[in-house]
Protein backbone atom coordinates (compact mmCIF):
# COMPACT_ATOMS: atom_id res chain seq x y z
CA UNK A 1 0.00 0.00 0.00
CA UNK A 2 0.74 3.55 -1.02
CA UNK A 3 2.49 5.58 1.86
CA UNK A 4 0.17 8.30 1.35
CA UNK A 5 -2.96 5.44 1.97
CA UNK A 6 -1.32 4.65 4.79
CA UNK A 7 -0.83 8.25 6.76
CA UNK A 8 -3.57 10.26 4.98
CA UNK A 9 -6.85 10.70 4.48
CA UNK A 10 -8.45 12.43 1.04
CA UNK A 11 -12.28 12.71 0.40
CA UNK A 12 -13.44 12.56 -1.44
CA UNK A 13 -11.37 10.67 -3.78
CA UNK A 14 -13.74 10.71 -6.92
CA UNK A 15 -15.93 13.20 -8.09
CA UNK A 16 -18.40 14.43 -10.98
CA UNK A 17 -16.37 15.84 -13.79
CA UNK A 18 -16.67 19.63 -15.06
CA UNK A 19 -18.20 20.79 -11.52
CA UNK A 20 -15.86 22.22 -8.36
CA UNK A 21 -15.78 19.76 -6.05
CA UNK A 22 -14.75 20.53 -2.35
CA UNK A 23 -11.27 18.14 -1.58
CA UNK A 24 -10.07 17.67 2.02
CA UNK A 25 -6.60 16.12 3.18
CA UNK A 26 -6.33 14.65 6.54
CA UNK A 27 -3.39 13.44 7.89
CA UNK A 28 -3.11 10.35 10.62
CA UNK A 29 -1.31 12.66 13.56
CA UNK A 30 2.41 13.00 14.26
CA UNK A 31 4.66 13.17 11.60
CA UNK A 32 2.38 13.19 8.88
CA UNK A 33 0.47 16.08 10.06
CA UNK A 34 -0.89 19.24 8.45
CA UNK A 35 -0.04 22.57 10.77
CA UNK A 36 -2.22 24.95 10.98
CA UNK A 37 0.24 28.09 10.76
CA UNK A 38 1.83 26.56 7.88
CA UNK A 39 1.63 27.37 4.55
CA UNK A 40 1.11 24.62 2.07
CA UNK A 41 1.48 24.34 -1.76
CA UNK A 42 -0.75 22.14 -3.97
CA UNK A 43 -0.48 21.17 -7.40
CA UNK A 44 -3.17 19.99 -9.55
CA UNK A 45 -1.84 17.44 -12.36
CA UNK A 46 -4.35 16.35 -14.77
CA UNK A 47 -3.15 12.92 -16.40
CA UNK A 48 -4.90 13.26 -19.95
CA UNK A 49 -6.76 16.84 -20.92
CA UNK A 50 -4.62 19.76 -19.41
CA UNK A 51 -6.67 22.39 -17.97
CA UNK A 52 -3.14 24.47 -19.14
CA UNK A 53 -2.10 23.25 -22.65
CA UNK A 54 1.44 22.30 -23.07
CA UNK A 55 4.15 24.87 -24.34
CA UNK A 56 3.89 25.90 -28.54
CA UNK A 57 7.15 23.72 -28.49
CA UNK A 58 5.37 20.40 -27.23
CA UNK A 59 8.29 19.75 -24.89
CA UNK A 60 8.79 16.69 -22.55
CA UNK A 61 8.65 19.56 -19.86
CA UNK A 62 6.41 22.27 -21.30
CA UNK A 63 3.76 21.25 -19.12
CA UNK A 64 2.19 24.23 -16.17
CA UNK A 65 0.19 23.45 -13.89
CA UNK A 66 -2.47 25.29 -11.23
CA UNK A 67 -0.93 25.69 -8.01
CA UNK A 68 -2.73 26.38 -4.73
CA UNK A 69 -1.82 28.10 -1.65
CA UNK A 70 -3.53 27.51 1.85
CA UNK A 71 -3.30 27.03 5.36
CA UNK A 72 -5.06 24.07 7.07
CA UNK A 73 -8.13 24.34 9.54
CA UNK A 74 -7.82 22.26 12.41
CA UNK A 75 -5.23 19.95 10.85
CA UNK A 76 -7.25 19.92 7.33
CA UNK A 77 -6.08 20.97 4.04
CA UNK A 78 -9.49 21.95 1.84
CA UNK A 79 -9.36 23.00 -1.29
CA UNK A 80 -11.90 23.71 -4.43
CA UNK A 81 -11.29 22.56 -7.97
CA UNK A 82 -12.73 22.54 -11.17
CA UNK A 83 -11.89 19.04 -12.35
CA UNK A 84 -12.24 18.78 -16.18
CA UNK A 85 -13.30 15.84 -18.13
CA UNK A 86 -13.11 12.44 -17.44
CA UNK A 87 -9.77 11.42 -15.90
CA UNK A 88 -7.19 10.91 -13.48
CA UNK A 89 -5.71 13.86 -11.29
CA UNK A 90 -2.43 13.94 -9.35
CA UNK A 91 -2.37 16.17 -6.61
CA UNK A 92 1.01 17.29 -5.45
CA UNK A 93 1.02 18.87 -1.56
CA UNK A 94 4.44 21.07 -0.65
CA UNK A 95 4.85 22.17 2.68
CA UNK A 96 6.76 24.67 3.44
CA UNK A 97 10.42 25.02 4.76
CA UNK A 98 7.91 25.97 8.34
CA UNK A 99 7.11 22.67 8.76
CA UNK A 100 10.31 21.79 10.28
CA UNK A 101 9.82 23.30 12.96
CA UNK A 102 6.66 21.19 14.44
CA UNK A 103 9.44 18.48 14.19
CA UNK A 104 10.87 16.54 17.30
CA UNK A 105 13.51 18.49 18.91
CA UNK A 106 15.14 15.16 19.17
CA UNK A 107 14.75 14.97 15.42
CA UNK A 108 16.51 18.42 14.76
CA UNK A 109 19.43 17.34 16.61
CA UNK A 110 20.04 14.15 14.61
CA UNK A 111 19.33 16.12 10.89
CA UNK A 112 22.02 15.27 9.28
CA UNK A 113 20.92 11.29 9.97
CA UNK A 114 17.13 11.94 9.58
CA UNK A 115 15.57 13.40 7.23
CA UNK A 116 13.51 16.37 8.01
CA UNK A 117 12.70 17.70 4.32
CA UNK A 118 10.08 14.80 3.54
CA UNK A 119 6.75 16.94 3.87
CA UNK A 120 8.61 19.98 1.65
CA UNK A 121 9.31 17.35 -1.37
CA UNK A 122 5.62 16.94 -0.88
CA UNK A 123 3.35 13.44 -1.05
CA UNK A 124 1.31 12.42 -4.31
CA UNK A 125 -2.19 11.72 -4.12
CA UNK A 126 -4.57 10.78 -6.64
CA UNK A 127 -8.37 11.94 -7.50
CA UNK A 128 -10.94 10.62 -11.05
CA UNK A 129 -13.08 12.65 -12.06
CA UNK A 130 -15.95 11.13 -13.86
CA UNK A 131 -18.62 11.70 -16.40
CA UNK A 132 -22.47 11.56 -15.12
CA UNK A 133 -23.04 7.91 -16.08
CA UNK A 134 -20.19 6.36 -14.11
CA UNK A 135 -20.14 8.41 -11.34
CA UNK A 136 -23.53 7.72 -10.08
CA UNK A 137 -22.25 4.20 -9.66
CA UNK A 138 -21.39 2.37 -6.96
CA UNK A 139 -17.88 -0.39 -7.20
CA UNK A 140 -18.50 -4.22 -6.62
CA UNK A 141 -15.48 -6.64 -6.85
CA UNK A 142 -16.90 -10.42 -7.42
CA UNK A 143 -16.48 -14.05 -8.86
CA UNK A 144 -18.79 -15.18 -10.91
CA UNK A 145 -17.80 -18.85 -11.00
CA UNK A 146 -16.98 -21.01 -7.71
CA UNK A 147 -17.32 -24.41 -6.80
CA UNK A 148 -17.81 -25.68 -3.38
CA UNK A 149 -17.98 -29.01 -1.71
CA UNK A 150 -21.56 -30.43 -3.77
CA UNK A 151 -19.59 -30.69 -6.15
CA UNK A 152 -15.86 -31.39 -7.01
CA UNK A 153 -14.94 -28.37 -4.27
CA UNK A 154 -13.37 -29.05 -0.69
CA UNK A 155 -14.90 -25.94 1.32
CA UNK A 156 -18.76 -26.00 2.43
CA UNK A 157 -20.69 -23.26 0.93
CA UNK A 158 -20.46 -21.04 4.16
CA UNK A 159 -16.45 -21.38 3.83
CA UNK A 160 -16.59 -20.16 0.54
CA UNK A 161 -18.16 -17.66 0.96
CA UNK A 162 -16.46 -16.10 3.91
CA UNK A 163 -13.02 -16.78 2.36
CA UNK A 164 -13.86 -14.83 -0.95
CA UNK A 165 -14.87 -12.15 1.68
CA UNK A 166 -11.33 -12.53 3.36
CA UNK A 167 -10.08 -12.06 -0.17
CA UNK A 168 -11.82 -8.46 -0.61
CA UNK A 169 -14.71 -10.04 -2.93
CA UNK A 170 -18.16 -8.29 -2.40
CA UNK A 171 -20.33 -10.52 -4.06
CA UNK A 172 -20.07 -13.97 -5.82
CA UNK A 173 -21.86 -16.50 -7.38
CA UNK A 174 -21.79 -20.25 -6.50
CA UNK A 175 -21.87 -22.10 -9.67
CA UNK A 176 -21.28 -26.00 -9.01
CA UNK A 177 -21.51 -28.50 -11.46
CA UNK A 178 -24.94 -29.64 -11.73
CA UNK A 179 -25.88 -28.39 -8.65
CA UNK A 180 -28.18 -25.11 -7.82
CA UNK A 181 -29.28 -25.97 -4.47
CA UNK A 182 -25.71 -25.01 -3.09
CA UNK A 183 -25.81 -21.43 -4.23
CA UNK A 184 -29.29 -21.26 -2.16
CA UNK A 185 -27.40 -22.45 0.97
CA UNK A 186 -24.65 -20.02 0.70
CA UNK A 187 -26.90 -17.04 -0.21
CA UNK A 188 -29.00 -18.41 3.39
CA UNK A 189 -25.94 -18.90 5.21
CA UNK A 190 -25.08 -15.16 4.19
CA UNK A 191 -28.27 -13.56 5.05
CA UNK A 192 -27.61 -14.83 8.98
CA UNK A 193 -25.06 -12.13 9.29
CA UNK A 194 -25.14 -8.50 8.85
CA UNK A 195 -22.91 -8.06 5.77
CA UNK A 196 -22.63 -6.52 2.61
CA UNK A 197 -20.99 -9.13 0.86
CA UNK A 198 -24.05 -10.66 -1.88
CA UNK A 199 -24.77 -14.18 -2.54
CA UNK A 200 -25.89 -14.88 -6.12
CA UNK A 201 -27.52 -18.55 -7.18
CA UNK A 202 -25.89 -19.64 -10.14
CA UNK A 203 -24.52 -23.24 -11.15
CA UNK A 204 -22.10 -24.36 -14.21
CA UNK A 205 -24.80 -26.11 -16.76
CA UNK A 206 -23.48 -28.96 -18.48
CA UNK A 207 -25.23 -31.02 -21.81
CA UNK A 208 -25.23 -34.32 -19.69
CA UNK A 209 -22.91 -35.29 -16.56
CA UNK A 210 -19.34 -34.77 -17.25
CA UNK A 211 -20.44 -32.82 -20.44
CA UNK A 212 -18.49 -31.23 -23.06
CA UNK A 213 -19.92 -27.56 -22.56
CA UNK A 214 -19.04 -25.42 -19.49
CA UNK A 215 -21.59 -22.58 -19.06
CA UNK A 216 -22.10 -20.48 -16.34
CA UNK A 217 -25.77 -19.52 -15.55
CA UNK A 218 -25.29 -16.46 -13.44
CA UNK A 219 -28.25 -15.47 -11.09
CA UNK A 220 -31.21 -17.57 -12.58
CA UNK A 221 -33.85 -18.03 -10.42
CA UNK A 222 -34.12 -21.74 -11.47
CA UNK A 223 -31.86 -24.77 -12.52
CA UNK A 224 -31.40 -25.39 -16.16
CA UNK A 225 -29.21 -28.23 -15.17
CA UNK A 226 -32.24 -29.93 -13.67
CA UNK A 227 -33.98 -29.77 -16.84
CA UNK A 228 -31.72 -31.26 -19.07
CA UNK A 229 -31.00 -34.04 -16.46
CA UNK A 230 -34.90 -34.40 -16.38
CA UNK A 231 -35.47 -34.41 -20.13
CA UNK A 232 -32.41 -34.91 -22.31
CA UNK A 233 -33.85 -36.52 -25.31
CA UNK A 234 -36.19 -33.25 -25.39
CA UNK A 235 -33.02 -31.27 -25.39
CA UNK A 236 -31.41 -33.36 -28.00
CA UNK A 237 -34.11 -33.18 -30.36
CA UNK A 238 -34.16 -29.15 -29.61
CA UNK A 239 -30.65 -29.14 -31.17
CA UNK A 240 -30.89 -31.34 -33.55
CA UNK A 241 -33.55 -29.14 -34.83
CA UNK A 242 -31.96 -26.13 -34.58
CA UNK A 243 -28.93 -27.61 -35.99
CA UNK A 244 -30.54 -28.22 -39.93
CA UNK A 245 -31.15 -24.67 -40.06
CA UNK A 246 -27.03 -23.84 -39.69
CA UNK A 247 -26.36 -24.15 -43.50
CA UNK A 248 -22.75 -23.15 -43.13
CA UNK A 249 -21.30 -25.68 -40.66
CA UNK A 250 -20.79 -29.27 -40.84
CA UNK A 251 -23.31 -31.14 -39.11
CA UNK A 252 -21.18 -32.34 -36.35
CA UNK A 253 -20.55 -28.27 -35.73
CA UNK A 254 -23.44 -27.48 -35.87
CA UNK A 255 -24.99 -29.47 -33.48
CA UNK A 256 -22.35 -28.41 -31.35
CA UNK A 257 -23.03 -24.68 -31.60
CA UNK A 258 -26.58 -25.91 -31.48
CA UNK A 259 -26.20 -26.80 -27.94
CA UNK A 260 -24.94 -23.70 -27.06
CA UNK A 261 -27.48 -21.25 -28.22
CA UNK A 262 -30.41 -23.80 -26.57
CA UNK A 263 -28.61 -23.70 -23.13
CA UNK A 264 -27.99 -19.67 -23.51
CA UNK A 265 -31.74 -19.33 -23.93
CA UNK A 266 -33.17 -21.68 -21.03
CA UNK A 267 -29.92 -19.77 -18.89
CA UNK A 268 -32.39 -16.46 -19.81
CA UNK A 269 -35.82 -17.86 -19.27
CA UNK A 270 -34.83 -18.42 -15.67
CA UNK A 271 -33.45 -14.36 -15.57
CA UNK A 272 -29.74 -15.46 -15.29
CA UNK A 273 -26.83 -14.49 -17.64
CA UNK A 274 -25.12 -16.82 -19.30
CA UNK A 275 -21.67 -16.76 -19.20
CA UNK A 276 -18.98 -18.18 -21.84
CA UNK A 277 -16.56 -19.79 -19.61
CA UNK A 278 -13.08 -20.65 -19.86
CA UNK A 279 -13.20 -21.81 -23.65
CA UNK A 280 -8.92 -22.12 -23.48
CA UNK A 281 -9.31 -24.91 -20.13
CA UNK A 282 -7.20 -27.89 -21.29
CA UNK A 283 -8.47 -31.23 -20.37
CA UNK A 284 -7.59 -34.41 -21.46
CA UNK A 285 -5.38 -32.49 -23.76
CA UNK A 286 -7.14 -30.69 -25.93
CA UNK A 287 -9.19 -27.43 -25.47
CA UNK A 288 -12.62 -27.42 -23.89
CA UNK A 289 -13.65 -25.82 -26.92
CA UNK A 290 -12.31 -26.02 -30.37
CA UNK A 291 -11.25 -22.82 -31.64
CA UNK A 292 -13.78 -22.59 -34.22
CA UNK A 293 -16.77 -23.55 -32.42
CA UNK A 294 -15.41 -20.50 -29.93
CA UNK A 295 -15.24 -18.38 -32.81
CA UNK A 296 -18.66 -19.43 -33.75
CA UNK A 297 -20.80 -18.43 -30.60
CA UNK A 298 -19.19 -15.04 -30.53
CA UNK A 299 -19.97 -14.10 -33.87
CA UNK A 300 -23.64 -15.39 -33.62
CA UNK A 301 -23.80 -13.23 -30.28
CA UNK A 302 -25.34 -16.25 -28.38
CA UNK A 303 -23.76 -15.58 -24.72
CA UNK A 304 -24.62 -12.09 -22.52
CA UNK A 305 -20.82 -12.41 -20.98
CA UNK A 306 -17.52 -13.86 -21.62
CA UNK A 307 -14.97 -14.88 -19.00
CA UNK A 308 -11.73 -14.25 -20.66
CA UNK A 309 -9.58 -15.03 -17.15
CA UNK A 310 -11.08 -18.34 -15.84
CA UNK A 311 -8.76 -19.97 -13.33
CA UNK A 312 -6.90 -21.41 -16.03
CA UNK A 313 -3.27 -21.11 -16.05
CA UNK A 314 -1.41 -17.98 -17.51
CA UNK A 315 -1.21 -19.07 -20.84
CA UNK A 316 -4.50 -20.44 -21.51
CA UNK A 317 -5.89 -17.06 -20.07
CA UNK A 318 -3.62 -15.63 -22.29
CA UNK A 319 -5.47 -17.29 -25.34
CA UNK A 320 -8.64 -16.56 -23.67
CA UNK A 321 -7.53 -12.42 -23.72
CA UNK A 322 -6.25 -12.62 -26.75
CA UNK A 323 -9.64 -14.12 -28.49
CA UNK A 324 -11.61 -11.38 -26.70
CA UNK A 325 -9.49 -8.89 -28.49
CA UNK A 326 -9.31 -10.49 -31.83
CA UNK A 327 -13.16 -10.69 -32.11
CA UNK A 328 -13.37 -6.86 -30.62
CA UNK A 329 -11.24 -6.21 -33.96
CA UNK A 330 -13.96 -7.82 -36.13
CA UNK A 331 -16.91 -5.73 -34.57
CA UNK A 332 -17.97 -8.45 -32.23
CA UNK A 333 -18.28 -6.81 -28.58
CA UNK A 334 -19.29 -8.81 -25.55
CA UNK A 335 -18.75 -8.07 -22.01
CA UNK A 336 -16.07 -9.24 -20.04
CA UNK A 337 -16.01 -11.25 -16.91
CA UNK A 338 -12.49 -12.49 -14.18
CA UNK A 339 -13.31 -15.58 -12.59
CA UNK A 340 -11.45 -17.95 -10.31
CA UNK A 341 -13.24 -21.06 -10.66
CA UNK A 342 -12.02 -22.00 -7.48
CA UNK A 343 -12.26 -25.31 -6.19
CA UNK A 344 -10.44 -25.10 -2.93
CA UNK A 345 -10.28 -22.00 -1.08
CA UNK A 346 -7.45 -22.89 1.35
CA UNK A 347 -4.82 -23.68 -1.30
CA UNK A 348 -3.26 -20.87 -3.58
CA UNK A 349 -6.78 -21.17 -5.16
CA UNK A 350 -6.47 -19.76 -9.06
CA UNK A 351 -6.98 -16.53 -7.23
CA UNK A 352 -5.84 -14.73 -10.26
CA UNK A 353 -9.18 -12.94 -11.51
CA UNK A 354 -12.31 -10.78 -10.56
CA UNK A 355 -14.67 -8.97 -12.23
CA UNK A 356 -14.95 -5.30 -11.13
CA UNK A 357 -18.47 -3.94 -11.54
CA UNK A 358 -19.42 -0.34 -11.51
CA UNK A 359 -23.18 -1.21 -10.94
CA UNK A 360 -26.13 1.25 -9.06
CA UNK A 361 -27.01 -1.64 -6.68
CA UNK A 362 -26.12 -5.36 -6.60
CA UNK A 363 -29.29 -6.03 -7.98
CA UNK A 364 -28.46 -4.50 -11.11
CA UNK A 365 -24.81 -6.44 -11.66
CA UNK A 366 -26.09 -8.42 -14.42
CA UNK A 367 -27.21 -5.62 -16.05
CA UNK A 368 -24.51 -3.88 -15.86
CA UNK A 369 -22.05 -6.64 -17.05
CA UNK A 370 -23.87 -6.62 -19.95
CA UNK A 371 -24.12 -2.60 -20.00
CA UNK A 372 -20.35 -2.73 -21.00
CA UNK A 373 -19.86 -1.64 -17.10
CA UNK A 374 -16.88 -3.97 -15.65
CA UNK A 375 -13.69 -4.92 -16.16
CA UNK A 376 -11.41 -8.63 -15.84
CA UNK A 377 -8.67 -8.27 -13.12
CA UNK A 378 -6.03 -10.61 -13.52
CA UNK A 379 -3.74 -10.88 -10.39
CA UNK A 380 -0.30 -12.98 -9.81
CA UNK A 381 1.40 -13.18 -6.84
CA UNK A 382 4.50 -10.61 -6.96
CA UNK A 383 3.37 -9.29 -10.45
CA UNK A 384 1.35 -5.88 -10.71
CA UNK A 385 -2.06 -6.82 -11.56
CA UNK A 386 -3.23 -6.50 -14.95
CA UNK A 387 -6.68 -5.25 -16.17
CA UNK A 388 -9.01 -5.93 -19.35
CA UNK A 389 -11.78 -4.89 -21.17
CA UNK A 390 -13.07 -1.89 -22.51
CA UNK A 391 -11.05 0.87 -21.89
CA UNK A 392 -12.76 3.33 -20.12
CA UNK A 393 -13.20 0.97 -17.42
CA UNK A 394 -9.81 -0.21 -18.06
CA UNK A 395 -8.38 3.45 -16.55
CA UNK A 396 -10.79 3.48 -13.74
CA UNK A 397 -10.34 0.44 -12.46
CA UNK A 398 -6.30 0.92 -12.23
CA UNK A 399 -6.76 3.68 -10.53
CA UNK A 400 -9.46 1.75 -7.99
CA UNK A 401 -6.68 -0.78 -7.39
CA UNK A 402 -4.11 1.73 -6.31
CA UNK A 403 -6.35 3.09 -4.05
CA UNK A 404 -9.50 2.17 -2.91
CA UNK A 405 -9.17 -1.44 -2.98
CA UNK A 406 -6.24 -1.70 -0.95
CA UNK A 407 -8.35 -0.13 2.09
CA UNK A 408 -10.92 -2.12 0.77
CA UNK A 409 -9.50 -5.21 1.10
CA UNK A 410 -7.96 -4.75 4.15
CA UNK A 411 -11.31 -4.40 5.85
CA UNK A 412 -12.73 -7.19 4.09
CA UNK A 413 -10.29 -9.40 4.85
CA UNK A 414 -10.86 -9.20 8.82
CA UNK A 415 -14.99 -9.21 7.99
CA UNK A 416 -14.18 -12.30 6.23
CA UNK A 417 -12.40 -13.69 9.12
CA UNK A 418 -14.95 -13.05 11.40
CA UNK A 419 -17.27 -14.35 9.30
CA UNK A 420 -15.21 -18.08 8.99
CA UNK A 421 -15.08 -18.01 12.64
CA UNK A 422 -18.69 -17.75 13.40
CA UNK A 423 -19.93 -20.39 10.81
CA UNK A 424 -17.64 -22.56 12.49
CA UNK A 425 -19.99 -22.36 15.66
CA UNK A 426 -18.90 -18.95 17.38
CA UNK A 427 -21.89 -16.94 17.63
CA UNK A 428 -20.89 -14.05 18.99
CA UNK A 429 -18.52 -12.80 15.55
CA UNK A 430 -21.66 -12.04 14.25
CA UNK A 431 -21.24 -8.19 16.41
CA UNK A 432 -17.60 -8.41 15.03
CA UNK A 433 -18.78 -8.99 11.42
CA UNK A 434 -21.21 -6.09 11.77
CA UNK A 435 -18.80 -3.88 12.58
CA UNK A 436 -16.34 -4.27 10.14
CA UNK A 437 -18.72 -4.13 7.36
CA UNK A 438 -20.01 -1.28 8.89
CA UNK A 439 -16.51 0.66 8.49
CA UNK A 440 -16.47 -1.25 5.05
CA UNK A 441 -19.45 1.22 4.38
CA UNK A 442 -18.37 4.27 6.10
CA UNK A 443 -15.09 3.84 3.46
CA UNK A 444 -16.84 3.38 0.48
CA UNK A 445 -19.00 6.74 1.80
CA UNK A 446 -15.88 8.47 2.26
CA UNK A 447 -13.75 8.07 -0.69
CA UNK A 448 -16.39 8.32 -2.90
CA UNK A 449 -18.26 11.32 -1.39
CA UNK A 450 -21.71 9.83 -0.97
Amino acid sequence: MKKELEHFTLYPSVVKADEVSRISIVGDGGYYSFFDDVEYSIKVCPAEIHDIPIDEDFTLGGYDFKVIKCYPENGVITFEYKFISEQKWNIHIFASPDQKEHLSKLRHQYSQYWDLTEMERGKVFEIYSLFEDLYNRRVFVGDMHVHTNHSDGKDTPETVVSNLRRAGFDYCAITDHHIYTSSLIAKEKCEELDTNFTVFPGEEVHNKIAGRFHIVNFGGRESVNEKILAAPEDFKNRVNELAKYIDDLSQRDAQEVSWYKVICDEIRKTGGMSIFAHPFWTARNTYNCPVNITEEVFKRGFFDAYEVLGGCTPFENNLEMVMYYQMKQQGINIPVVASTDIHDTFAWWNGRARTVVFSEDTESIAKSIMDGYSSAVEIIEKVQPKVYGDFRMVKYTIFLLENYFPKHDRLCAASGTMMLEYFKGDSEMATAVSICEKKITELEQTFFGK
